[in-house]
């Protein structure tokens, strides 16, 4: 997994406890937030270290980040993970979660995906969203822990239920998996009418192919696009062969050759033998077999068996 955190998240998460904040310790971690929110690292590091030596957990997290990221203060990973730990054992969910990240990502700590999991099955426990959706996924992957499919629905539809859309969305797949279309699809609309790339992705196939939600070609492409927008290169491949075949738009050979260069760009290598096709009939794109057999290559080069043909076929080595 990669590292779950940026620097800036603990600004918005830690500025509405603001009202709560009596001691001094909170009063200087108050302070602290100020300096961020005005790009004052120097100060805003000043502040956190006195909050968290005074035992604020919240300015222990935040101490340890400005250390983990650099941030007010020379890198300092062994510093950083000793206050995300001081702060994670005071039960702060973020810290805990955060350092999860650190063990998933061996940043600052060895890598070791059971501590991965340890701690984002605390926070998770405590009601953290983002720590049970990453739960659910270590139980979805078998990552830290066995694998346990039933756990992950559990984590998953915990968080779901504060509104978590990657969470939203992953339920959905795990439905969508099991064949559960009808769930599946109602999982997939919140989520892709929050914006989800994967929900808009995974609403379209549902639409095009009648699975828990009428056939409708229209309602694919519209999800399609959406996800294919967001830079999605599978959407953007089956926009491609939309507007190749006319499904759901009118035949385009332009826009089918658009999205079929840009999947093709992200290593797709359905939209690579495309991509390659349009070139070798001139379809959209100038006819320009060199071209076609660019991007036959790189289909081929990916198992491609046809684009192996069609390689041979224009005379041009694999390598």
């Amino acid at each position: 997994m990669k590292r779950l955190f940026a620097f800036f998240a603990f600004v918005s998460i830690f500025a509405t406890s603001f009202a709560q904040n009596t001691t001094t310790a909170d009063k200087e971690f108050e302070t602290a937030i100020q300096y961020l929110n005005n790009g004052d690292y120097t100060n805003a590091f000043k502040h956190l270290l006195i909050s968290a030596n005074l035992g604020s957990a919240q300015g222990q997290c935040g101490l340890g980040a400005c250390y983990i990221e650099g941030k007010g203060t020379t890198q300092n990973l062994a510093e950083g993970i000793k206050y995300i730990r001081k702060a994670a054992d005071q039960n702060l969910t973020i810290a805990q979660t955060y350092l999860g990240s650190c063990y998933a990502s061996g940043n600052g700590v060895p890598q070791r995906n059971d501590m991965a999991f340890y701690w984002f099955k605390k926070a998770a426990e405590l009601g953290d969203a983002k720590a049970q959706y990453l739960t659910a996924k270590c139980y979805q992957t078998g990552c830290g822990v066995t694998a346990r499919n039933d756990l992950a629905e559990v984590y998953f539809r915990r968080a779901t239920e504060q509104g978590h859309i990657d969470a939203t969305a992953s339920l959905g797949c795990l439905y969508f998996n099991r064949k559960e279309f009808n769930l599946a699809v109602i999982y997939f609309k919140k989520a892709a009418e929050a914006g989800d790339c994967l929900a808009q992705l995974n609403l379209g196939t549902c639409h095009y192919g009648g699975l828990g939600a009428p056939k409708n070609y229209t309602a694919a492409v519209e999800w399609w696009q959406k996800a294919a927008d967001q830079g999605d290169d599978e959407a953007q491949c089956n926009l491609a062969k939309c507007y190749r075949d006319g499904i759901g738009v009118n035949r385009n050979a332009e826009k089918e050759a658009y999205w079929y260069r840009k999947s093709a760009e992200q290593g797709n290598p359905d939209a690579q033998h495309g991509l390659a096709t349009c070139y070798y009939y001139g379809r959209g794109v100038p006819k320009d077999h060199y071209e076609a057999g660019y991007w036959y290559r790189k289909a081929a080069k990916q198992g491609d068996q046809d684009a192996i043909k069609m390689l041979k076929q224009l005379g041009v080595p694999l390598n």
